[in-house]
């Protein structure tokens, strides 16, 4: 669902919080990380401010809150986590977070889902950046490769572990992925960047930040390109800009704007698939975004946003011989998202914190392979709003909030969501939540009429009408998660440790997949497909995290989790429904990451990562994918070149990786990355 808005109130409000050293981060962690004033921005701050203590986080609620007293499990992938893991692509930095699943389908097509059961379109994992939705609504997921934006240009990561509807709708349904990126004033000057690699691999970037009178602005260019996988035909280019200026009116009044566009070429297909012949796919992504924010007072803020979204996949061809003449575009489409949102956040009395808001929304797409019409299909929304965070006593404190949304053609839907955390001391909190969410099913799968067409665009092969390889036929009901969890979090500031655990359960009904509903009706082309409600999933296990800075010069994070998974989906030709054999779950049994970095004083900085999957199954077309483990290992020396700053690094990627990733086709090779970047300011 749309952006947050909590940037400059509601203050941190908690009656039980002491002005010691630990507290006292906290609140500069929160003011830097609210984007709050340039001038904040601005103040050098000393660095032992930073480390050993507990963040405060925007994304659960829209309201800036400390992580203790947050509704859900939430982890925080920092700056300096971003650099020392050594990720090329930001699904690989997602790889730092327990229970996420994250596929390379492609050299530049990922999938990324947080407890699995995803295809290579991840349609229940929301992603934001800066309060914009960048989920696709045609076909659903979203297009990492394609995004206008840099690893160079995140501040920081929030990624919410379970179900948030109740503050971003539905399709925020496995888990939210909100990406906050840095604020101008902080990046002044000019920066470049050349990564090359193996694989003809190239990444150059240049970053211009300044400040004019009341504006401080940004604008980011970058390419990259690459040739995939060895002896497959994927390789790539994208060109990307990005601009990000943020403009204060007056003392009260602050205006963002965020303009980007990418326009990429893709490899596809493979020789010995005559349905997936070798081609080249064409891609555009651009988007708009405008927010207004007043400050009515201290901890009263109201703020307006719009944004637009547009995304074309050019991707449809004629079969070879000795199918010439037949037509296919299995992933051709276009979609437009445009989004109104109105939020105020305000401070009732001494600690009732509300978030509160209404939205509309206009989802377009059109394929006439895909949806079998040349016509825009289009999706409208209305929504409403509210979260409160409640402490009842200094040990106890309450978060309520539900989302009530309206599709047209569809019933209203309502998520709410409860959680009651219990603060055992100051350092030390127990959370019982439960949530409820829903996905929409996606315009492809409401109104899917595939086919094969034949030169002239009339459903027909060799005078053969064709029934349609995937269709819809009824009103699909959105995908409905029931959760609970029990969460704990704790922190032992003379330490510089924090540990989080959660327990959980989720219950998953009217599941959207496509059943057969005959065997093959023509031998040579392909079976016939049904998009239906049809079949449930149940998850349940426990996550572990662990971080532990106990100087600026050390970090070390680990994740775990454990998942046991039972479900079964509808069989149209058999009848009834057929549970899931343990030999193909979507999900990992057994996921596991660990992440180190050490600088030394000379400005030399050693970061190495290590992360095992237990065997699974991707949805769709994705194959069986066996244990398999990866390693990253980077080096990395920050130097002063002529009034420069600087840093250089060597990188080695997926070390040791002997095990495929998505299809059995997709062999990782070890990968070396040489990274030189350079500041003026």
């Amino acid at each position: 669902m749309v952006g947050f808005g909590d940037f400059k109130g509601n203050g941190l409000g908690m009656n039980k919080i002491k002005l010691n050293k630990v507290y006292i981060r906290v609140l500069i962690v929160g003011i830097i990380s609210s984007g709050c004033s340039p001038a904040v921005f601005a103040q050098d701050l000393s660095e032992d401010l930073f480390f050993g203590d507990m963040p405060v986080v925007l994304t659960a609620t829209r309201i800036r809150q400390p992580i203790e007293n947050a509704p859900a499990s939430i982890t925080v992938i920092d700056r300096d986590m971003i650099d020392a893991s050594g990720a090329q692509v930001i699904p690989d930095i997602l790889r730092l977070v327990p229970g996420f699943q994250v596929g390379i389908v492609t050299g530049s097509k990922y999938t990324a889902s947080y407890h699995g059961i995803a295809d290579q379109y991840a349609r229940d994992m929301q992603v934001l950046i800066d309060g914009r939705s960048v989920y696709d609504p045609a076909h659903g997921g979203v297009a990492w490769a394609d995004l206008p934006l840099t690893i160079d240009d995140i501040q920081r990561i929030e990624v919410i572990r379970g179900p948030n509807a109740a503050a971003y709708g539905s399709n925020s349904f496995a888990g939210i992925v909100n990406i906050i990126t840095e604020h101008p004033a902080s990046q002044q000057g000019v920066t470049t960047k050349l990564v090359i690699g193996q694989d003809r691999t190239r990444n150059v970037m240049a970053r211009f930040a300044d400040k004019v009178d009341n504006l401080d602005y940004r604008l980011s260019v970058n390419y990259k390109d690459g040739d995939g996988y060895t002896n497959l035909h994927d390789s790539f280019d994208t060109r990307m800009i990005d601009f990000r200026g943020d403009y204060a009116l007056s003392e009260s009044d602050n205006v963002l704007i965020k303009l980007g566009y990418t326009n990429g070429l893709r490899e596809e297909g493979r020789s010995a698939d005559p349905f997936q012949p070798p081609r080249s796919v064409d891609t555009v992504m651009h988007y708009q975004q405008l927010r207004w924010s007043r400050q009515l007072a201290p901890d009263n803020e109201l703020s307006v946003q719009l944004y637009h979204n547009y995304q074309l996949n050019g991707d449809y061809y004629e079969l070879p011989s000795p199918y010439s003449g037949i037509w296919i575009g299995l992933s051709h489409f276009q979609s437009h998202r445009t989004d109104l949102e109105m939020q105020h956040n305000l401070t009732l009395g001494d600690d009732w914190k509300i978030a509160w808001g209404i939205g509309a929304r206009q989802d377009k797409g059109k394929s006439h392979w895909l949806m079998g019409s040349d016509d825009w299909i289009t999706r409208n929304q209305l929504r409403a709003f509210a979260n409160i965070e409640k402490p009842i006593t200094e040990y106890l404190t309450l978060n309520l909030g539900g989302m009530v949304e309206k599709f047209e053609d569809k019933d209203s839907l309502f998520s709410p969501r409860l959680a009651l955390n219990v603060h055992i001391d100051d350092h030390h909190t127990i959370r019982f939540g439960t949530s409820r969410a829903y996905r929409m099913p996606t315009l492809v799968d409401q109104y899917a009429d595939v086919r094969l067409y034949d030169s002239d665009m009339n459903v027909a092969v060799i005078g053969v009408p064709l029934p349609p390889y995937y269709q819809t036929e009824a009103n699909l009901n959105p995908q409905k998660i029931q959760s609970y969890e029990i969460g704990y979090i704790g922190t032992f500031p003379e330490l510089g440790l924090t540990l989080d655990g959660k327990l959980f359960r989720e219950e998953i009904s009217d599941v959207i997949t496509g059943a057969q509903l005959t065997n093959r009706i023509i031998p040579f082309l392909y079976d016939n497909f049904q998009f239906i409600n049809g079949g449930y999933y149940n998850l349940s296990g426990y996550e572990l995290e662990f971080n532990w800075k106990p100087s600026p010069a050390v970090l070390i994070h680990a994740g775990f989790s454990h998942i046991d998974f039972s479900g079964a989906t509808q069989d149209l030709v058999e009848g009834g429904l057929v549970p899931t054999p343990s030999s193909s779950e979507p999900v990992s049994k057994h996921m596991f990451n660990i992440l180190g970095s050490y600088r030394f004083d000379d400005g030399l900085k050693v970061s190495a990562a290590y992360y095992r999957t237990a065997e699974m199954e991707w949805n769709g077309d994705g194959d069986p994918v066996p244990d398999t483990t990866r390693a990253n290992l980077k080096f990395s020396k920050a130097f002063r070149l002529d009034g420069s700053e600087g840093e250089a690094s060597v990188t080695l990627e997926n070390i040791g990786v002997d095990e495929h990733d998505f299809y059995s086709r997709n062999i990782p090779d070890t990968q070396v990355y040489l990274q030189a970047k350079l500041n003026w300011n």
